[in-house]
């Protein structure tokens, strides 16, 4: 005869055991990545628009890059990537790691045009690296040494993939920088053209549209002017292509190409209106009024374009993050950050109908089509 209180024991020792293999198994998942847990985003005043809400405690969500296709949401870190899945699916993002196998942090990111590639630019002391890897497969293609002065370098594919353009600065002498734009073949790392950057000027953005590489010069003595040049192969020789100059009193301050190149964001100083342009011939599209740009970085310059060019939203520091029709110059929304956070970079998403922003430690990804219906 076996007596109740075995018999319960019996049962407790089952439930426990079982308890503990599925805890054993959740934590190999989240250390695997195959799981993540979210953080709860009740802290902000419009928790009803945030689809997915994301913490790192330790380093920042940046670089942030999504794919064309968005299927993978990239952030760069210390000796990893981080890929996230499903990230604007509400409660279903996988996030995956992929450790690398240099010893530095990554500093800026960029994928194809296709989006079959995607490349990294790691810095350190003496020597920079760039990386390429197959998106799918995530198995390294190339590598090169490149300068590793530069904390802000961008990087660019051209159209079909075979050239990688990048801005590193090496150092010429005790009191000079070589500063260039080079364009690097992406399957053996080859150095295939350079284009300095004028003395006089500061490189406030770069991209390659069309079959063509665009620059934009801001004028360094005052920065009341911008100079926008094209280069078509072999990328050596820079034409101008048009002169922008600023409004009044004011000055430049950071500049951004729209995705397609057709169009420029510049914000300004002295909280003014941040300007967006035509690339063809510098005619003002819109000023908008209030969206001085409150946070900038070397890699953020405190706004960024949708995929199509049709809308902008700026950091406004603590308060959140502001949307604005370019075309009609129109505010669209105002999304709210949490607990007085600084909102210190943005990406859309590439239907225009989401959009990313990180307030270390968190990353939040919004659903802002009842913005973008509303029009």
């Amino acid at each position: 005869m076996v007596r109740r209180g075995s018999k319960s024991l019996e049962v407790i020792a089952v439930l426990a055991a079982i308890i503990l293999s599925i805890s054993a198994i959740l934590l190999a998942l989240v250390g695997f990545g195959v799981v993540q847990f979210q953080s709860p985003a009740h802290d902000y005043p419009q928790s009803d628009l945030i689809l997915n809400r994301f913490v790192d405690e330790e380093q920042p969500w940046r670089p942030l890059f999504v794919s064309p296709t968005g299927e993978y949401l990239v952030v760069g870190g210390y000796k990893k990537l981080t890929w996230i899945s499903n990230w604007n699916e509400k409660n279903r993002a996988k996030i995956e790691i992929q450790n690398l196998e240099f010893d530095d942090r990554v500093e800026s990111a960029a994928f194809s045009k296709d989006g079959s590639r995607f490349a990294i630019y790691l810095r350190c002391r003496e020597a920079g690296t760039i990386a390429i890897f197959d998106a799918r497969s995530r198995q390294l293609l190339s590598k090169w040494p490149t300068a590793g002065l530069q904390y802000d370098l961008k990087l660019f594919f051209s159209d079909d993939g075979e050239v990688l353009f990048a801005n590193p600065v090496e150092r010429a002498n005790r009191l000079d920088d070589f500063s260039a734009i080079t364009g690097w073949q992406t399957s053996t790392g080859k150095l295939i053209s350079s284009i300095k950057i004028p003395k006089e000027f500061y490189l406030g953005d770069f991209g390659f549209f069309h079959g063509r590489l665009f620059i934009a010069y801001e004028r360094s003595d005052d920065y009341k002017e911008i100079q926008i040049f094209e280069s078509e192969k072999p990328y050596s020789i820079a034409k101008f292509v048009v002169s922008i100059k600023a409004p009044g009193a004011s000055a430049f301050n950071s500049v951004r190409f729209s995705a397609d190149g057709t169009r420029l964001a510049a914000s300004t100083h002295h909280a003014q209106p941040t300007m967006v342009y035509n690339v063809s011939d510098g005619s003002l599209i819109s000023e908008l009024e209030k969206a001085y740009c409150g946070v900038m970085s070397g890699d953020f310059p405190g706004f960024a374009f949708s995929r199509s060019g049709k809308y902008l939203a700026t950091s406004k520091g603590d308060e959140g993050a502001t949307v604005w029709k370019v075309g009609t110059a129109k505010e669209l929304g105002l999304l709210q950050s949490s607990r007085d956070n600084l909102i210190d970079n943005i990406v859309f998403g590439p239907d225009d109908k989401t959009l990313i922003t990180c307030d270390h430690p968190g990353l939040v990804i919004w659903d802002i089509s009842g913005f973008i219906n509303q029009e």
